[in-house]
């Protein structure tokens, strides 16, 4: 092992030139309370020089371990340290994401749909996720190879979860006053104009401030969460510029059909559609105090 390491010192082992140096540790001479054991555990420290992303360090390490000298009576382990394990866990995650993607898929039917008891109001707002989900994702990539910024793979079920808690309550604001406006009688694209006028403002602030406090994870001093900050910050503004254009755009398309096959304001309160119904005036006619 102390031979193989001032090899690679000497950057005499071929195709390894890129890691910087290697310190090899051993129980040799482990004696109480430093260490139980004697001779049984070997490990080489690996260094690499800081332009070197976490997925080549990797690569470069398991490329050391398999041309490792060893008896055969050594049991190799492998592999070690944080960038292993966050490897492992990044292979975890990927694996069990799309049974938490299909979980929440069915969360948003069942809650939006019980909630409008309509078919459409859920399927439109699954669909604004999914074109934010292809947009961030492009984006974020995109960023990354400009700016030459690794992305962490564990940022992708953060995104999903971010993506369907963000849109959901966004989609819900906007079919919650526009299904209001329809119980009242206006019109559906003045309905859809009129919802935005009014909502966007106050969703349009709430996104920006949670885009904010996701990009101050730049700051970070553990480089973990600061490479969350940008990825973050980015499927959150993509998030809130889907929602209030895509959004608004199906719902102008779609219309009353989004509520089907409950009829718009049957559940609404009779004085809140008062209070949506427009100010109407029998012509040729003055308001009383005029």
């Amino acid at each position: 092992m102390v031979a193989r390491a001032v090899g690679l010192n000497r950057s005499e082992l071929e195709g390894l030139d890129r890691i910087g140096g290697a310190l090899p540790v051993t129980n040799l001479l482990g004696r109480p309370p430093l260490s139980r054991e004697r001779s049984t555990t070997a490990l080489t420290y690996l260094f690499f020089a800081p332009d070197i992303g976490a997925g080549e360090r990797q690569d470069l390490a398991e490329r050391f371990a398999e041309e490792r000298v060893a008896a055969p009576e050594d049991a190799f382990v492998g592999v070690t340290g944080s960038l292993a394990a966050r490897e492992e866990q990044s292979d975890l995650i990927a694996d069990k994401l799309p049974l938490v993607e299909v979980g929440t898929v069915l969360l948003v039917l069942l809650v939006c749909g019980l909630h409008f008891r309509a078919l459409g109001a859920p399927l439109i707002t699954l669909l604004t996720i999914a074109v934010s989900y292809l947009v961030a994702t492009h984006v974020m990539a995109g960023v990354g190879e400009r700016l030459e910024v690794s992305v962490p793979r564990e940022i992708e079920p953060v995104v999903v979860v971010l993506l369907f808690g963000v849109i959901t309550d966004y989609s819900i604001f906007y079919l919650s006053r526009f299904r209001a406006k329809l119980a009242a009688g206006v019109p559906s694209r003045e309905a859809v104009r009129s919802t935005v006028t009014e909502l966007t403002p106050i969703i349009t602030t709430a996104g920006l401030t949670v885009v904010g406090a996701s990009a101050a994870l730049i700051v970070a001093r553990l480089g973990f969460f600061q490479a969350f900050g940008p990825g973050t910050a980015i499927a959150i503004f993509v998030a809130l510029l889907v929602s209030t254009t895509f959004l608004p755009a199906c719902l102008a398309i779609v219309g009353r059909a989004v509520f089907w096959p409950s009829r718009p304001g049957a559940d609404v309160p009779p004085e809140h559609a008062a209070e949506e119904a427009p100010a109407e005036r029998p012509p040729g006619r003055c308001a009383p105090g005029s």
